[in-house]
């Protein structure tokens, strides 16, 4: 009964978009134990020849990717062809963003407000919340952008308080503190009436109207 030694061949892919992995290295383990191993092409494929009939763990492996194994039979003399290996990428956690603007404890006098945070690694959309209570709860801002930047325009006057969280393509997210702001607001107002003779009542036209402080002068008209 001769022994004949097969061979096994496939390619490395990446599982999300499926392009080929190259310098992926490819393993068939027995036991845990490699016994033949090589290296993928740039465009994906590999092949291991001369391998001795039998079961095996066939493993692809890449720094980046999270390894995959499944188990192969080489027959006496079998050419094992299509044995693709689809490693899935390591996907990191996204770094915690940087609060700027509004700063922590700003008072603004618009309550048109821009709100803006540094980017953070391994990210793909932020998450802001704008709201009038500590916790966060029912929150007036809640949207997902993908800039570091957001405006919210018609804040009326009161405190508020502010976060971003960062989300990673699996939708980790790292949030970030809570700061607070004051929208302070200050609208002019007006005055106006007539001027008249204190005898007869006549309208006085021509006449300067002044409002002061402390004895200066801070506006002035004159009645018609």
């Amino acid at each position: 009964d001769v022994v004949q030694n097969g061979s096994v061949s496939g390619g490395v892919r990446d599982a999300t978009n499926n392009d080929p992995i190259g310098g992926a290295t490819v393993r068939l383990k027995q036991s845990g134990t490699t016994k033949y191993e090589t290296t993928s092409a740039s465009n994906g494929t590999y092949s291991i020849s001369n391998v001795t009939p039998g079961t095996y763990d066939l493993e692809g492996s890449k720094s980046g990717y999270q390894t995959h194994s499944y188990s192969v039979t080489v027959g006496n003399g079998e050419n094992l062809t299509g044995k693709n290996l689809a490693l899935q990428p390591i996907v990191q956690d996204p770094s915690v963003p940087t609060l700027y603007t509004p700063a922590n404890g700003a008072t603004l006098n618009s309550g048109n407000v821009s709100f803006d945070w540094s980017n953070s690694s391994n990210t793909v959309k932020y998450r802001i919340k704008v709201s009038r209570n500590l916790d966060m709860s029912n929150p007036i801002v809640n949207e997902y952008v993908t800039s570091s930047n957001y405006t919210k325009n018609g804040l009326s006057n009161d405190t508020y308080y502010w976060q971003v969280g960062a989300y990673n393509s699996v939708d980790v997210v790292k949030w970030t503190g809570v700061w607070a702001f004051v929208v302070d607001v200050v609208q002019n107002g007006s005055v106006s009436g007539g001027v008249r003779d204190a005898t007869n009542n006549d309208p006085i036209g021509g006449a300067t109207v002044r409002l002061k402080q402390s004895g200066t002068t801070k506006y002035e008209t004159t009645s018609a």
